[in-house]
């Protein structure tokens, strides 16, 4: 059979070649939404009404005090991964393969507190002696204590939500975001004259709570159908598979929270709020991606399995295609909305670099899903551990010299060496495809969930 080419973009010239691939492109576009409706909906709740409030966020609680929650976001979400040892992202695969649910739900519930505690009061020192660099020595133990909590919820979050999407409960996830929206929006309300970055966190730590309580209905039946059954066996193999994924999302995490905490160390707290509010701004784009990854994750992992490299290239250059044009309309909306005269606090030059570089990004995360279908899992942490050191370089030339432009331009060099990278990789496996069952969805970024 051929070799298989990742294409981005349609390059034929021909009108009739044209109308063929609008039409390709409309077809798996009314799949996705037909499909995945509800979690179209949900997940715009659930991403998109924090991008919107950060105007009305800013202006209550101030710029430097959005920006350092957005770092504290971030330093949260590394340790989160670090006590959670990934184990949250893999129940989708072992809920379709396990029949005993009773067994892996209590299972899960137990691997998640004994890790998390045990794991939460080592990394507790390393947590403080961080927010005491980031944020001084007054705030650092309540932030400590904040981040750990932050960490726990998040990470049942990502559980409960994996059982949702494993039983089919679209709606329940919709349900949710809306909990989860209107505990946020009320919590923003009523907390907005109790100004500072402790009022922030609380704020979207209680949206986070209220939507996990809702979740928790997914397992619950379970959870009350015996007594406590651990299954030792089923535990080691949950862990001999999720071991794997720290690598991979540990770095990708760091590398966006290290860009921040250089960026809030080397200068001035102005250029520090720009910087952050214009990343935020331009990693809304990471929606797009997301929404149509509901629907194209198990139908790339269906196709690599049936080894239907037409189909996979047709879905592969559709999503692609999509994915830049929603990309451009999003970085010229922002760009008109500013020249409107709306003080969104970004620095313009740089939020078009990195809305480049999240657009790229988005871009990237097909092949990511394709080479995690074909159990390329270890060659993708390899290519983002090693192409980020391109980021942290050239972050700490610009760092050195004192030149904030570099800092912007680190993230579309670093997402264009991954795409390169990944993309080499990908058309080198061709249809060498292997039978595969669920797995987790690539993360080529970290969320950006109501809490962040």
């Amino acid at each position: 059979m051929p070799e298989a080419q990742p294409i981005i973009v349609v390059t034929s010239q021909t009108p009739r070649s044209w109308i063929n691939f609008l039409d390709e492109v409309s077809i798996h576009l009314r799949e996705s939404l037909g499909t995945q409706s509800y979690y179209a909906v949900g997940l715009a709740l659930q991403k998109g009404l924090p991008y919107l409030l950060i105007p009305l966020l800013i202006q209550i609680y101030g710029e430097q005090n959005y920006a350092s929650y957005v770092l504290f976001y971030s330093s949260s979400l590394m340790f989160a991964n670090f006590i959670g040892v990934a184990i949250p992202n893999t129940i989708i695969r072992f809920w379709y393969i396990e029949s005993d649910k009773v067994s892996l739900s209590w299972t899960y519930f137990i691997l998640l507190w004994s890790f998390q505690i045990a794991l939460a009061l080592v990394s507790g020192t390393g947590m403080f002696y961080l927010f005491v660099k980031s944020f001084g020595s007054e705030q650092a133990a309540l932030l400590t204590v904040l981040g750990l909590a932050f960490a726990f919820l998040y990470n049942f979050n990502t559980f409960l939500t994996g059982v949702c999407r494993a039983r089919s409960y679209s709606k329940r996830y919709l349900y949710a975001q809306v909990i989860a929206s209107v505990a946020l929006v009320s919590s923003m309300l009523l907390l907005r004259h109790m100004s500072g970055l402790t009022t922030l966190i609380v704020m979207f730590m209680l949206s986070l709570l209220w939507q996990n309580l809702y979740l928790l209905n997914a397992v619950r039946e379970f959870l009350r159908a015996s007594a406590i059954r651990f299954d030792s066996l089923l535990a080691k193999r949950v862990l001999i598979y999720s071991l794997p994924l720290i690598p991979h999302v540990g770095a990708t995490l760091f590398y966006f929270w290290i860009d921040k905490y250089l960026v809030r160390l080397n200068f001035s707290s102005e250029q520090f709020s720009q910087f952050t509010i214009s990343l935020q701004y331009a990693f809304a784009q990471v929606f797009f991606g997301q929404v149509f990854a509901m629907h194209t994750f198990p139908l790339i992992c269906r196709l690599v399995a049936e080894r239907n490299e037409s189909k996979l290239r047709s879905v592969i250059r559709s999503y692609n295609s999509l994915l830049v044009v929603l990309g451009v309309v999003w970085i010229a909306g922002i760009l008109l909305v500013q020249r409107l005269g709306f003080q969104l606090q970004v620095n313009l030059a740089g939020f078009v670099v990195l809305g480049c570089a999240i657009l790229v990004w988005n871009l990237a995360g097909n092949y990511i899903n394709v080479l995690w279908a074909r159990d390329k899992t270890k060659a993708v942490a390899v290519i983002m551990m090693s192409t980020g050191g391109i980021l942290i370089g050239i972050l700490w030339a610009g760092c050195l010299v004192h030149n904030l432009k570099l800092c912007y331009w680190s993230h579309l060099i670093w997402a264009a060496a991954a795409l390169l990278a990944l993309g080499t990789l990908e058309r080198s496996q061709g249809t060498a495809s292997s039978v595969v069952v669920a797995v987790p969805e690539a993360v080529p970024q970290p969320p950006a969930e109501f809490n962040a």
